[in-house]
């Protein structure tokens, strides 16, 4: 069959949903040597990056369903799959669903205590994990078994699948979760009907340039990829999913494999504004696709510069320069962008514009109350959808807490112009109410940073109300040979406007190559954290112990995110107690942890004088490390130090005797600084520090 009659068989066949697509598609007489699914990874032998056909991706599908059915899985039994590779992660879901059963994909990269606890609330019947992360969760209570490795339910019989299971549009069919960096995420569940909503509508319209042969740039657990694969197989397109998402590992894929489409986060574009996309062979790319958060002006118009698209002119249909790029604004919950707008290189309707709302979707600006605002004030966004999520698994009180009045709350800030034209300025929790009708907003001062500073790749902005006043923070990611030092302070306050300008705490500028990239866990560097099988038992404590990508440029984000004081513990070279107080620290720990790591490295109290003359007055130091009695105290303070950090003696204290011993430590310790400050003619601790200059003299 044709894909144009395909596509509106698929849209007019009431048992699609997001559960069946693959099973439908072939139904309806889909060519089974058509293009199916290619993968960044082998899957059964298959190699890396061969296309799997349409029938070939369906036997894959049926081997992982007769594993699974085979260890007891059954139509609505969740089982959490946390893997690395795109082909884990989209294999599971596939298999899963052909089962009935609800697969609970998890971001590879959550923290370990955080996946356990997250399996656990989940309450399902199993968990597929691959070796890597299987290894993360030793030890952690789940609460289910560990069924296997979607690898070693690839081995499955796939003559032994059962029938596929009959969806009900109202059948749970998949749970993804909320990003979960500050905690346990949630637990976001789609029905059959509410994942394909979207996709029904989009089978009803004409297939969009850019969309025959796509690369997805997105997270691979995400409903972003669920509702990318059912689009791409029944557009009959070929579709590239990469289980990483990285700048440089997203234009190596476009080089080679030479998309017209690319599916990806605003996080993905960012991090392709900091090259010179002039130096890469982009022209294949037509489209690019962002869904989520919505994008930054100046990280889209270095998108739309390369590239190419179709265009129609008297002589026909002819290829320009210049890519166009959809925008908008969506989430898990809302089950597609509820919003798109379209750039392209000639352009300028900016300013955090996420455009109209699609046609299957309802959308409002309320008020606290939930009542509907004026044209052109802001309020929250409301959402009604038949996209939406059913609710947060097994939290009904989370769940309800986002609805009012019948709309779904997003979370965001937004306003409508008189052309109903949308603008996002930013998530509710991170803008700062100043009271008297004003509010700041951290999103829209992003973008207003990044438009009006062309050396500035990236920012981010965080405003908090503290002891009656509002401060803005702003941390500025420079451009490859960007004057690092240079103040933009005042170009920033400029850009910022007079109410949040008038705000500005501080700017902290860092240089692109020292953004890091996230060192939590993940199936590729696991053995970073966990060291190597074999390894030495010292080897694998510093590598889960440390993060080796930890720079100074994370402390700077650190400093930018929170107004609590930063103490950076563990300093011993003067040179890094200087950079310290350059990102912002309050305080700096001198410490050699105890002497557990190097048994050659300096004692502390040696270099602490050192350390205090070069932080001067830029903020406090402590000292740790050997502080066992009185005297040492004294040392300390005599040397520089504004305090000590004690750890031993309380806890050999609380060994022998608990809570009453530790207390009575700390007693005698200062009852001998007492003694030992009277003995040195020190009237207060403070004095101590006029003992190093008579010891100088």
């Amino acid at each position: 069959m044709r894909t144009r009659g395909l596509r509106g068989a698929l849209a007019a066949d009431t048992e699609l949903g997001a559960g069946n697509m693959l099973a439908r598609v072939l139904a309806h007489g889909a060519d089974p040597d058509g293009p199916g699914l290619t993968f960044d990874t082998a899957v059964d032998g298959h190699p890396a990056e061969a296309p799997l056909t349409l029938g070939g991706l369906d036997e894959r599908v049926a081997a992982r369903a007769a594993w699974l059915h085979e260890r007891g899985v059954r139509p609505r039994d969740p089982v959490a799959v946390w893997a690395t590779a795109a082909a884990d992660m989209v294999l599971s879901f596939l298999a899963l669903a052909r089962l009935g059963a609800i697969p609970a994909l998890m971001n590879g990269r959550l923290r370990p205590e955080i996946a356990a606890e997250y399996i656990r609330r989940l309450r399902g019947v199993g968990v597929l994990a691959d070796d890597a992360h299987t290894a993360l969760l030793a030890g952690h209570d789940l609460g289910v078994p560990l069924l296997g490795t979607p690898a070693q339910a690839g081995a499955g019989d796939p003559a032994a699948a059962p029938a596929h299971y009959r969806h009900h549009p109202d059948d749970p069919i998949v749970i993804t979760h909320t990003s979960g960096t500050t905690g346990v995420p949630k637990a976001v569940l789609h029905s059959h009907a509410s994942l394909f909503a979207a996709t029904r509508h989009l089978l009803t319209m004409p297939q969009a340039q850019g969309t025959s042969r796509i690369l997805n740039a997105l997270p691979a657990p995400h409903t972003a990829t669920v509702l990318m694969v059912n689009q791409a197989l029944g557009n009959r397109a070929q579709m590239y999913l990469l289980s990483e998402q990285g700048g440089e590992r997203v234009l190596d894929a476009i080089q080679r494999w030479r998309p017209d489409g690319v599916f990806g986060f605003s996080v993905t574009w960012a991090e392709l504004a900091r090259f010179d996309l002039s130096g890469y062979d982009l022209d294949s790319v037509r489209l690019w696709f962002n869904t989520g958060d919505a994008s930054h002006e100046p990280h889209i118009r270095r998108l739309v510069a390369v590239g190419s698209r179709d265009t129609v002119t008297r002589d026909g249909v002819v290829r320009v320069p210049g890519s166009v790029f959809i925008d908008g604004l969506g989430s898990s919950e809302m089950g597609h962008s509820m919003f798109h707008i379209t750039h392209r290189a000639d352009t300028d309707r900016y300013g955090r514009c996420i455009g109209r709302p699609y046609e299957f979707t309802r959308v409002a600006v309320l008020d606290a109350d939930g009542e509907p605002v004026p044209v052109g004030e802001v309020g929250f966004l409301g959402i009604d959808s038949p996209s939406l999520f059913r609710g947060y698994w097994n939290d009904l009180a989370t769940t309800y807490r986002f609805r009012q009045r019948g709309w779904y709350l997003t979370g965001d800030l937004v306003r409508a112009d008189a052309d109903g034209r949308y603008y996002h300025l930013d998530r509710a929790v991170d803008s700062v109410d100043a009271g008297d009708g004003r509010r700041y907003y951290t999103a829209l001062s992003e973008e207003r940073i990044l438009a009006a500073c062309p050396d500035v790749t990236d920012c981010t902005v965080v405003i908090v109300a503290e002891a009656g006043r509002v401060v803005t923070d702003v941390l500025l990611e420079l451009t490859a040979g960007a004057d690092e030092g240079e103040d933009r302070t005042e170009r920033v306050r400029a850009a910022l406007g007079p109410d949040v300008g008038a705000t500005l705490r501080r700017v902290v500028p860092v240089r692109s190559a020292d953004i890091p990239v996230a060192n939590l866990p993940d199936g590729r560097d696991t053995l970073a954290h966990t060291g190597a099988p074999g390894g030495s038992a010292i080897a694998a404590h510093t590598a889960a112990s440390f993060a080796p990508a930890l720079r100074w440029a994370d402390l700077a984000w650190l400093r930018a995110q929170v107004d609590l004081p930063l103490v950076v513990k563990g300093v011993l070279d003067p040179r890094d107690a200087v950079e310290a107080v350059r990102v912002g620290a309050d305080a700096v720990v001198v410490s050699n942890h105890g002497g557990r790591q190097l048994d050659g490295a300096p004692a502390s109290v040696t270099m602490l004088p050192e350390v205090v003359d070069a932080v001067g007055d830029g903020c406090q130091v402590l000292l740790d490390s050997g502080i066992r009695g009185g005297t040492d105290v004294l040392r300390a303070l005599a040397l520089g130090a504004a305090g000590v950090l004690v750890g031993r003696p309380l806890l050999w204290a609380l060994a022998v005797g608990g809570r009453s011993a530790a207390r009575d430590a700390l007693a005698l310790l200062a009852a001998e600084l007492t003694d030992a400050l009277t003995l040195a003619g020190c009237a207060d601790p403070t004095a101590a520090a006029e003992l190093r200059t008579l010891g100088a003299g």
